[in-house]
């Protein structure tokens, strides 16, 4: 698999992986597995940082990019177009029963028997209660909610937030299974399949510059970060270090658009599928 720096830089921010069935003539179609993993990710471990801090996504979106020269298209009956939800069920089972053989058993009075159990010469008494209760709670699957759409280049991807139900800020593990979950189905499009070199596909992350969460941010020289915390314009300090950091991101490839703009897309990850 080719991997491109974005990759190696926020690793531990999010990995991803992506496989598929080598097309040709015996298989002209092939289901896109994509493994994508997200967590948190320090920086500032180098001597030449003057900052420390941790890194991680609020949002992120999950792409499947075919270029135009690729020969191969996608079969949309195939998309997943939702998530797939895990469904917990519990069951409860409450029994409670008692019994009374009034021949046998001391200090009960027949004035509190029924006729017919007097008649009977015996009494048994035999009280029974059962309940069944029954909840089935659905939730996405490792907190996350993912939502199926295309972007305005026509590519089809998956937005990934923490799920409303959850107190997470960020994205964390794993938003589906990939083996039993591919994304969608790819078709060979070569006149021959059988020759030639097999089509590439590209999976990326992407995410806006403000999905970025930065937390525990602090500078290394304990003497100025205690200055501009006691400083009291150390809010507009604060926010230049966070400009300074996303501004190194940037230089290593992690989004081409200006530093003052939320809004501006970052490809985090790209990688090729694997032929299997």
């Amino acid at each position: 698999m080719q991997r491109n720096n974005y990759a190696r830089i926020l690793s531990d921010v999010v990995s991803v992986d992506a496989w598929h069935n080598e097309l040709g003539s015996e298989h002209p179609r092939a289901d896109l597995h994509v493994d994508v993993t997200f967590g948190v990710g320090r920086f500032g471990a180098e001597e030449s940082s003057p900052v420390r801090f941790r890194l991680s996504l609020k949002n992120a979106e999950i792409v499947v990019v075919i270029p135009e020269t690729e020969p191969v298209r996608v079969d949309p009956s195939s998309v997943s177009r939702d998530h797939v939800s895990l469904r917990t069920v519990h069951l409860r089972t409450v029994e409670q029963s008692s019994g009374v053989d009034a021949g046998t058993a001391a200090g009960v009075h027949l004035s509190n028997v029924t006729p017919r159990a007097r008649l009977g010469g015996s009494f048994s008494a035999n009280i029974t209660h059962s309940e069944s209760d029954k909840l089935t709670v659905e939730r996405r699957s490792k907190d996350f909610s993912v939502t199926q759409s295309i972007t305005e280049d026509g590519f089809y991807r998956w937005r990934v937030s923490p799920y409303a139900g959850s107190d997470k800020l960020h994205l964390d593990g794993k938003p589906w299974d990939a083996t039993s979950y591919p994304r969608l189905r790819l078709i060979d499009c070569r006149d021959d399949p059988s020759s030639g070199i097999p089509p590439a596909v590209h999976v990326e992350i992407r995410a806006h510059r403000e999905d970025l969460h930065i937390s525990e941010l602090e500078l290394k020289d304990r003497k100025r970060w205690d200055i501009v915390k006691q400083n009291t314009s150390s809010r507009n300090k604060i926010a230049a270090a966070e400009a300074y950091i996303r501004d190194v991101l940037s230089r290593e490839g992690l989004y081409t658009g200006p530093l003052d703009e939320k809004f501006a897309y970052i490809t985090i990850a790209n990688v090729i599928s694997q032929s299997t």
